[in-house]
């Protein structure tokens, strides 16, 4: 509201002082580090895929192909709801989608095995999608309104807020206790990606992330501290090889399996220590 009430002061729409404005130095802390949407572990993860691929009805097929576009790209609902079929295609080999990303700008993903298997399936049953009635691509004579990549079952695109409601059910049926936003599967995709070694300049272009610091507040995961610099560092420089450290009280006691300092008759600074 005071953001909305700024830009009508900004814009010379209204007369009126701000009545939500909030003095900077009251406004809660927040960490601009971490993202306030939480994300799926792995286990949870694939949880949601055994669930999408389990899931029964007329549209089972449907939210298999939805679940994993989300999960495996890291697209926006409103990307994907947005996208239609003539926007996947190749490139150099690989299976692609084409869209519109948010503020208007191109945007390509790659469709690895698990999506497109899942999606192939899904628009293989799809009646809007016959031979007879495949659009033409636009621009060309004949051609018709283009297809949603995902849709009702009239036809018509599926809105975002059907996608989030499919998303808690599933998540309901795999127990899985966090709440699905619709930033949940997005943040999942860069964490687990991260977590599998994908690169962050690589996930950031996945993501489509103009600054890289935007999608470094996702990489908070479990893996983190493994790829820290310092165990790289510590790898390359042999100098410890080469200089052993001579043990401390510390390492002494638990090699003779005592703690305690009194009875462990050490030389230390020596060439060996001993327990007694």
């Amino acid at each position: 509201m005071s953001a909305f009430y700024s830009w009508l002061i900004a814009e010379d729409r209204t007369d009126r002082a701000n009545p939500a404005a909030i003095n900077p130095k009251q406004k809660p802390k927040t960490d601009p580090t971490r993202p306030s949407t939480a994300g799926l572990s792995r286990a949870q993860a694939e949880a949601l895929l055994a669930a999408a691929d389990a899931d029964t009805g007329p549209q089972a097929a449907r939210t298999a192909a939805i679940v994993a576009l989300l999960l495996y790209t890291g697209l926006r609902v409103g990307e994907l709801v947005g996208a239609d079929v003539e926007q996947l295609g190749h490139d150099r080999n690989h299976r692609v989608l084409r869209f519109t990303a948010k503020g208007g700008g191109p945007h390509l993903v790659a469709l690895p095995a698990p999506v497109t298997r899942r999606l192939d399936a899904y628009l293989a049953g799809r009646p809007d999608l016959t031979e007879a009635r495949v659009p033409v691509p636009a621009g060309q004579a004949g051609a018709r309104p283009r297809r949603p990549l995902v849709a009702t079952a009239s036809g018509a695109r599926v809105d975002r807020g059907a996608v989030w409601r499919l998303l808690r059910r599933l998540a309901t049926t795999a127990r899985i206790p966090v709440k699905m936003s619709r930033h949940v599967l997005r943040h999942t995709c860069a964490t687990l990606a991260r977590d599998a070694g994908a690169r962050l300049e690589d996930v950031q272009e996945q993501l489509g992330h103009a600054d890289a610091r935007t999608t470094r507040r996702y990489d908070h995961g479990g893996q983190r501290l493994d790829r820290a610099p310092a165990y790289t560092l510590a790898a390359y420089l042999t100098i410890d090889d080469r200089y052993p450290m001579e043990p401390t009280i510390e390492d002494v006691g638990v090699a003779c399996g005592n703690t305690g300092q009194k009875n462990l008759g050490l030389r230390l600074g020596g060439s060996r220590a001993g327990c007694t």
